[in-house]
């Protein structure tokens, strides 16, 4: 995809290195996030040390700038990005692409980067003559450290609300500057993410992990827009992996946060522990009209569970109670349920959804 789409790419792509990019995008897809790529454990907080290994002193800069910003991810979790001059820092910024991996902007996602036999040099990429504006720097930065926090693209969320014209997409990516054979393509851009870790909120039109994709790519026919700002779930997402940072801005204590978020599968189950006075959250698809049955057994303790629809909309509440049993004619659309605990202690539950 073109400059004016600001497409994370891999350009020119050699031809006896496609196999080994296409093994690793299905493996590591391009927001969610893949909990199993976190850096901390939620409230942990912590120090990520970036290096430039290359680049402009100007140009680093504005990208530690764009980084440390009032807007970046630094301001809202427990996770401080200290600049350093160390080749074996966590992410390492380079400004002239890669042999293998390619030029263009990108990331290892998260933890990724500690695989030095993939990413051998730099961890994170930019395309400096892309690079034109202040707000195109600040949204490339904010959307590659969000790679590097552990985030995919949007656009593969298992719960994107539009299709891929597969034909025109494909047609569109192997045109250059990409020149991507239909294969990359399918895996980067029209596939949904299938990743077993992953922590969703909905999808998100706004989230800076998002393309922007014109509407004749889209059955829909209505395109998507660039963002260039974390939205309001790019940063609720953010802080239920890694907490919040306590206050706002640099520094400070941190606390855990009080909610948890999953997904679950019709015909599947889950045991978890609600903390005291806590929340969890789990979303679920529903791709056919019919009935769903929701059973929620603690082993001690009482517990509230409520289900809404993607407006938000209660649909049935039960509790606070051992037991609990939600029955309801779904149409197609996606769910929350809520289990709420009011005690003072844990509360062990197991919740299954038929």
């Amino acid at each position: 995809m073109d400059a004016q789409f600001g497409f994370c790419q891999t350009q020119d792509i050699p031809e006896k290195e496609l196999q080994k990019l296409l093994e690793a995008a299905t493996k590591h897809p391009r927001g969610a996030i893949d909990t199993a790529k976190v850096w901390l454990r939620p409230g942990e907080g912590g120090t990520l040390r970036v290096c430039f290994l290359d680049g402009d002193p100007g140009l680093q800069r504005d990208v530690r700038d764009a980084i440390k910003g009032t807007e970046s991810w630094e301001r809202h979790i427990p996770v401080t990005f200290e600049f350093v001059d160390d080749p074996n820092a966590h992410i390492r910024i380079s400004f002239r692409g890669h042999p293998r991996l390619g030029a263009g902007h990108w990331s290892a996602m998260g933890t990724d980067a500690r695989d030095r036999a993939t990413f051998d040099r730099q961890s994170m990429n930019y395309q400096a003559s892309d690079l034109r504006t202040a707000d195109r720097l600040r949204g490339v930065v904010l959307h590659e450290f969000g790679h590097a926090l552990g985030f995919i693209h949007e656009h593969q969320h298992p719960f994107r609300e539009d299709d891929f014209n597969e034909a025109a997409t494909i047609a569109f990516f192997q045109a250059p500057p990409n020149n991507w054979p239909p294969e990359m393509t399918r895996q980067q851009v029209i596939r949904r993410s299938t990743i077993p870790s992953l922590n969703t909120t909905r999808f998100d039109p706004d989230s800076i992990m998002l393309y922007e994709f014109p509407g004749f790519l889209l059955r829909s026919g209505v395109g998507t827009h660039a963002n260039e700002k974390l939205s309001s779930l790019d940063i609720e997402l953010a802080q239920r992996l890694y907490g919040k940072r306590k206050g706002g801005g640099g520094g400070g204590e941190t606390t855990p946060p009080t909610e948890e978020k999953f997904r679950l599968e019709v015909g599947g189950s889950k045991s978890e522990t609600v903390p005291p006075s806590g929340k969890h959250t789990f979303t679920f698809s529903v791709k056919n009209e019919d009935r769903y049955d929701i059973n929620v057994k603690t082993s001690g303790g009482t517990v509230t569970v409520e289900l809404f629809d993607s407006a938000g909309t209660s649909l049935q509440k039960k509790g606070p109670a051992e037991i609990a049993f939600l029955g309801n004619k779904l149409g197609i659309d996606l769910y929350t349920i809520e289990v709420r605990s009011e005690e003072d202690s844990p509360v062990d539950y197991k919740i299954s959804l038929e």
